[in-house]
């Protein structure tokens, strides 16, 4: 049975020790580039998820390039992106995720693994998201029953913008293979 990645996002993100704590009251989502329905939003019903997108006619997403969303600095309790660090600036989506996360907020990323594949492999992006951008690598998880994804949770350990000198973030593009 094929594994969808927003399905693994949701079980990892029930599994966070505040939320867990919490219930789901007081904690706050953001989603990165939801598309067209916010499925988080719809699943996490009683904590506050803001689901942003650049285009969609969902009233329950937030129209924004998530390179710039309309929240405050550390609102967040996690962030995440699935399957949407898509465009060629994911330097200012990784920014845009540490200045609104809280200091030990959680920042979830599902990617295509072929994505990860030569120079920029995972072990490289997680050095440059921590040296950088003030994220630290938590977990790791190639999704069965073909690693076709994997899921990376990052922990804030900074504010990035304290941080003099970052490398660029660059990951391949997606390439869709038969299954």
């Amino acid at each position: 049975m094929a594994c969808k990645a927003i399905d693994e996002v949701i079980n990892w993100m029930e599994k966070i020790g505040s939320y867990k704590k919490k219930q789901g009251k007081g904690f706050t989502f953001a989603d990165m580039g939801c598309g067209s329905k916010p499925m988080l939003k719809e699943h996490f019903n009683r904590a506050t998820v803001h689901s942003f997108d650049l285009v969609s006619n969902d009233p329950n997403v937030i129209k924004a390039d998530i390179a710039h969303v309309p929240l405050d600095n550390e609102t967040c309790d996690c962030v995440v992106f699935c399957l949407s660090l898509m465009g060629t600036n994911i330097r200012d989506y990784i920014l845009e995720a540490n200045r609104i996360l809280k200091k030990g907020g959680t920042l979830i990323i599902a990617e295509v693994t072929s994505r990860y594949e030569g120079e920029e492999n995972v072990a490289v992006f997680s050095e440059k998201l921590e040296l950088g951008y003030g994220l630290k690598l938590k977990k790791e998880e190639h999704l069965p029953p073909n690693n076709y994804f994997v899921l990376l949770q990052y922990s804030k350990t900074k504010n990035a913008l304290d941080i003099p000198y970052r490398k660029e973030l660059v990951l391949k593009p997606c390439i869709y293979k038969p299954r």
